[in-house]
């Protein structure tokens, strides 16, 4: 199964370099779009349908839900079809928090981790249907970049035969132009016919060339065989380039050719202009499979597969940040539908129009969003008669086309949020908290002694807290500090406050071996004076000290000004807003807020609106669950839970681990204000 390691915390960025590991001799490439298109290019040619990736690892704490949907979209619009999570540790205790998080087991997504790998399991499911469908395909330099390249070095040629594939790679792309990968064997060994390349399944009517102009001769020979065959072929290539190829061929040879001069496309974010006036021969050559128009449309990528009666097209906004509106062409027609992958449900595209043998219709594109539509070709597309819009379809409900698994529980946004009216907007004070998770305090400002003795020595830590009146529940949380024995000697650790000994450790807080000691018994208020004593064996070999911060855990909100530890009574109530603002910055957990509000009459439809959520979102009305927000659009139907008169709400949050692990205060919270969205029953 081929596969690819994606890691950072991004998908691509257009305008920004990409480096290549960390040695400074390689060069920074303009699209990081290859290691998804290599390895999915590789299984598409040769017949293999799994394309794996593992992701997500150094994304770090604060990656979200909404991160990964993101990621793996644009992923998915590359060709992967298979998901790898990275990673699933025992422990992250001593250097496994650093070592490329996040673990998704100890993260606070992972209460809610079964929307996104249910999401995934249905796209993956679709995106391994039939085969892939692209016209383009590009060659891979590999021989002229090696016989230019020399290790350790960087020279002019192996640098510009690089940009010409990074550049033909990253604009077909962002033109709409889906293609695979071809190597220089498969270009030799591909069966030619009449207008097109075949390998495999796969079939190619366009042929981007990246090179120099140093090509074998028998390469050249084959290319313009397939052009002769009446296939289109791109060279993205310098003047010295198109010079040494012409110089091959005759004039009338080479007006058969399309010519990129890369030379004026050297930016990594080359204006509007100059990819339009690069790609007018592209639309001139071959009709588009699709086509996407729109503000900020390049963001928008596709993959496109085919069954014997059905084309799927998986749409994904390769932006995080903005949302998009497209409109967008197919070049298929017969039935629309649209596969929704968050919950199972399939229903009819029915604001689609046919333009004689294009599908078109408009889609908005939440940020890090994706849009999954069939077109079912033919009479047995099989779909039962939908109730209003939409038909839920179940494993066994359908015998024609895709089956996906029903949702196992997250809400599929809004229904007939296009005729709702505001009812109310619930105010952003008032609200009651419950904080179900403790705040934290990490300690930074220590002392550090040594006292050797007879027998061994004597490492301790010391540091100072103001505690407020009304603090309760304190624990202090180390990290990496087990007791480790060692033959004819040991290690002891011991945690005192205000001069008294706090005994062993009594529970564990995020991780097992995060072990936590009771100290609300030990403190005063006023100044308290925490100690921590690690008593070195003079025959325990290396001292095992401290590699972590301590963190003071309870029931306060933090106080005192920058470079203070200090500690208050909580809040009973607070305000909507970023509790990393009202004294919780490095609480990482969940808060609960609740509150009433009034629905006066009756109301066929009723929908909450949320300004922001950091990062998860779970809704009670009336003590019913109706259902959870883990990533964009923040809104939910409420319709079937809320009733005329008073209702109850209760809106659990949560965020990640970064506040606390990484002493980073993330937002947190809800932005308000929140909006209460309705339609009137009719008489």
């Amino acid at each position: 199964m081929p596969g690819v390691d994606h890691l950072t915390s991004t998908a691509e960025q257009p305008g920004i370099e990409f480096m290549v590991g960390t040695a400074a001799h390689l060069p920074k490439v303009k699209t990081n779009v290859q290691g998804q298109k290599l390895v999915a290019s590789s299984a598409h040619l040769s017949g293999k349908v799994p394309v794996i990736s593992e992701s997500f690892g150094i994304g770090l704490w604060g990656m979200t839900l909404q991160d990964m949907k993101w990621i793996t979209n644009w992923q998915y619009s590359l060709g992967i079809n298979r998901l790898c999570p990275h990673a699933f540790f025992y422990s992250i205790e001593g250097y496994r928090k650093f070592d490329a998080p996040p673990c998704h087991m100890h993260n606070l997504s992972w209460r809610y981790f079964r929307h996104f790998a249910d999401y995934v399991a249905r796209v993956s499911y679709l995106l391994s249907e039939g085969r892939h469908r692209a016209d383009v395909a590009v060659l891979y330099p590999l021989s002229e970049f090696q016989s230019s390249y020399v290790a350790g070095l960087q020279k002019e040629d192996d640098t510009a035969i690089s940009d010409a594939f990074d550049l033909a790679c990253s604009l077909l792309l962002k033109q709409h132009c889906d293609y695979d990968i071809m190597g220089e064997h498969h270009l030799m060994d591909a069966q030619l016919e009449t207008g097109s390349l075949r390998v495999n399944e796969e079939s190619f009517r366009l042929l981007v060339v990246p090179t120099l102009g140093r090509l074998a001769d028998e390469r050249l020979a084959r290319i313009r065989d397939f052009a002769r065959a009446g296939g289109a072929v791109w060279f993205f290539t310098t003047p010295e380039g198109i010079q040494r190829i012409a110089g091959k061929w005759s004039s009338t040879e080479t007006e058969m050719y399309n010519w990129i001069d890369i030379s004026s496309l050297r930016s990594s974010a080359p204006s509007d202009e100059t990819v339009v006036s690069a790609f007018e021969a592209f639309r001139r050559c071959l009709e588009p499979d699709v086509v996407i128009r729109g503000v900020d449309n390049d963001k928008i990528y596709y993959h496109h597969r085919q069954t014997d009666d059905e084309d799927l097209y998986f749409f994904a906004n390769c932006s995080n940040e903005i949302a998009i509106e497209a409109r967008i062409g197919v070049k298929s027609t017969g039935e629309a539908v649209v596969y929704d992958c968050e919950t199972g449900a399939v229903s009819r595209l029915l604001a689609c129009e046919l333009r004689g043998n294009t599908t078109e219709f408009d889609h908005r594109f939440e940020p890090g969003h994706s849009l999954m539509v069939g077109i079912r070709r033919g009479a047995a597309c099989g779909l039962p008669e939908a109730v209003g819009d939409a038909v839920q379809i179940g494993i066994s409900e359908r015998a024609g086309g895709p089956r996906i698994p029903k949702s196992s529980g997250q809400h599929a946004g809004i229904g007939g949020a296009e005729r709702s009216q505001v009812i109310a907007v619930l105010p952003t004070d008032g609200w009651r908290l419950a904080l179900e998770s403790p705040n934290a305090l990490p300690l930074t400002d220590w002392a550090f002694s040594i006292r050797p003795g007879a027998m061994g020595t004597s490492y301790r830590y010391e540091t100072a807290v103001s505690i407020g009146e009304g603090v309760s529940d304190l624990k202090l949380m180390l990290d990496d500090v087990e007791n480790r024995g060692a033959f004819m000697g040991s290690m002891d650790l011991q945690v005192r406050v205000n001069g008294k000994t706090a005994g062993g450790p009594t529970g564990h807080y995020i991780d097992k071996r995060f072990k936590t000691w009771e100290i609300s018994h030990l403190a005063v208020q006023g100044v308290n004076t925490i100690q921590i004593a690690i008593n070195h064996s003079a025959w325990s070999g290396e001292p095992h000290l401290m590699t972590s911060v301590p963190v003071l855990l309870g029931r306060f909100k933090v106080c005192g000004s920058s470079g203070e530890q200090g500690i208050e009574k909580p809040d009973s109530e607070l305000s909507l807003g970023l509790w990393t603002d009202k004294g919780y910055p490095f609480l990482s957990g969940s808060a609960v807020y609740s509150r009433e509000f009034m629905l006066d009459g009756a109301f066929s439809s009723v929908s909450l609106q949320f300004d922001g959520v950091h990062e998860y979102l779970e809704v009670h009305v009336n003590g019913v669950h109706a259902g959870d927000l883990v990533w964009r659009p923040w809104a939910m139907d409420i319709t079937p839970y809320a009733k005329e008169g008073i209702n109850h709400i209760e809106l659990r949050v949560t965020n990640t681990l970064m506040n606390i692990l990484l002493r980073t205060p993330r937002p947190s919270g809800i932005r308000g204000p929140i909006t209460v969205l309705g339609c009137r029953c009719s008489g």
